[in-house]
């Protein structure tokens, strides 16, 4: 089989792990995205993976968050040719990498991610490709940790305020966390790091859910959020499998709202088999093995 290497980016870390010859090595992790007004900063990003993994390896597969609205793949590509220097290198959307892993093979299926963003994605490697969400925390995400943290934040300032009541703990765990309120602003809109920060605010809420009334209403909602997204990529597919993965989606409150919501709706979700990292490294390892991919411009891509 040689050396293949999958490399897993999200918003908050990324992490890398090379097969060589059949025998899977350690994981190792690094910064996540930066983003700027030009987008991720993909020199920096290629550049921080570089002592990360083994010199030109026979494949590599690099799943990125993304990787179509903030990057451009070709510019990975050559970058990842250029300085891994591998010799066979191909980059796909984290939403398949985190449906092949979830899956646990490079199979038909549908997944919904919920880790710092949310996506949810299902294929069958031919006709079907389809993504719901992943719009990033402007404009959806919803169901995320970094949606939870701006659902807290605003439930927070809100009672701050004296619009509403309920958001007394939230604001105080949030405080002890980020420092005064009058800082969150610049610390949401001018940071590169902004997201990752405001999704650290996420295992506040759910630590605080059992006891929290508003904590928990804004649990139960991402998992109800998660669970009609995946709902929605998986419509009109026949006999795929069904899972769900991501850090949110083991928090016991998201969890059992996002359970519920697919039961309602008719869903079979299975628990997932690995991560977005398992997928990029099942990727690489299909095509280690002489398997074809159907390559889709907006999802995966052969540099």
């Amino acid at each position: 089989m040689g050396v293949v290497v999958g490399v897993d980016v999200g918003g908050s870390g990324l992490r890398s792990q090379a097969v060589v010859d059949g025998v899977p090595g350690p994981v190792r992790s690094g910064a996540g995205l930066r983003i700027g007004p030009a987008g991720i900063d993909v020199v920096a990003l290629v550049d921080s993976v570089v002592p990360l993994v083994p010199a030109g390896p026979d494949i590599l597969v690099w799943s990125m968050r993304g990787l179509l609205a903030l990057a451009d793949p070709n510019q990975v590509m050559a970058l990842v040719r250029e300085r891994v220097g591998a010799h066979d290198v191909w980059v796909c959307g984290d939403a398949l990498a985190a449906m092949v892993g979830a899956v646990g093979s490079v199979r038909p299926g549908a997944v919904v991610a919920a880790g710092t963003g949310a996506v949810a994605f299902a294929t069958d490697f031919d006709q079907v490709w389809r993504r719901v969400d992943g719009w990033g925390h402007i404009l959806g995400d919803r169901g995320s940790s970094v949606w939870v943290g701006l659902q807290a934040l605003e439930a927070a300032l809100m009672t701050l305020d004296g619009v509403t009541a309920g958001g007394e703990a939230l604001l105080a765990a949030a405080t002890e966390q980020l420092g005064p309120p009058e800082t969150w602003p610049r610390l949401a809109m001018t940071r590169q790091d902004a997201v990752a920060v405001i999704a650290g605010v996420a295992p506040l809420v759910t630590a605080l859910a059992p006891t929290d009334e508003v904590a928990a209403r804004i649990c139960a909602q991402a998992g109800r959020e998660l669970a009609h997204s995946l709902a929605a990529a998986a419509a009109g597919i026949d006999g795929v499998t069904l899972s769900r993965t991501g850090g949110l989606l083991s928090a016991p409150p998201v969890q059992e709202a996002f359970d519920a919501e697919a039961a309602s709706l008719g869903l079979d979700v299975q628990p997932p088999a690995g991560t977005g990292l398992d997928g990029a490294v099942l990727l690489a390892e299909h095509l280690a093995a002489g398997q074809e991919l159907t390559g889709h411009a907006a999802y995966l891509q052969r540099g």
